[in-house]
């Protein structure tokens, strides 16, 4: 009925004619509902085309999903996909207005916790390969055995959060 496509996020993507279809893929908090979590952001990756872009608004605090996501979830998602990090912050509910700041959990120390209903994360991200989707390990590329490491460089010069990927050998660690 109207285009709309069913799709169970825990399963595989089996409609090929979709991949790298779209300019513009959301995770709206979705995302944290599913148990196969790495499903779901394939069949994200799957649908954007190179050169589209992805945003993912998820639970920080105060969620409803199978999952809580951490303030560099996202962030370890695009390092290992070679995504570019468009803009990221933590959006600060409270209730009648919405606050956003730099996504660096320090930050967090200046907010009265008492008056917050949510927090969530915030991330624009740009998909910038063919490359099918690769899930991180922490610290340590796409599988646990992988000769690839990486490293999260954030830069907060004049209030305007940037990301920068550096990729780090072994011998660095």
């Amino acid at each position: 009925k109207n285009g709309h496509i069913i799709q169970d996020l825990n399963h595989p993507l089996e409609n090929k004619e979709l991949f790298g279809k779209y300019d513009l893929v959301t995770d709206l908090g979705n995302n944290e509902h599913p148990f196969n979590i790495v499903e779901a952001y394939r069949t994200m990756h799957r649908l954007c085309k190179t050169g589209g872009y992805m945003i993912v608004a998820q639970a920080y605090l105060n969620g409803n999903g199978f999952y809580q996501f951490d303030h560099c979830t996202i962030d370890n998602i695009a390092a290992v996909n070679s995504y570019s990090v468009i803009y990221s912050c933590f959006i600060i509910n409270q209730g009648d207005k919405h606050i956003s700041i730099p996504l660096d959990k320090d930050y967090l120390k200046f907010i009265n916790l008492n008056e917050v209903k949510s927090i969530s994360i915030f991330h624009i991200i740009k998909k910038n390969s063919l490359e099918d989707f690769k899930f991180p390990y922490q610290g340590k590329g796409s599988g646990p055995k992988a000769n690839e490491y990486y490293e999260i460089k954030t830069s907060y010069e004049n209030r305007l959060p940037s990301k920068i990927y550096l990729p780090s050998s072994a011998e660095e660690i």
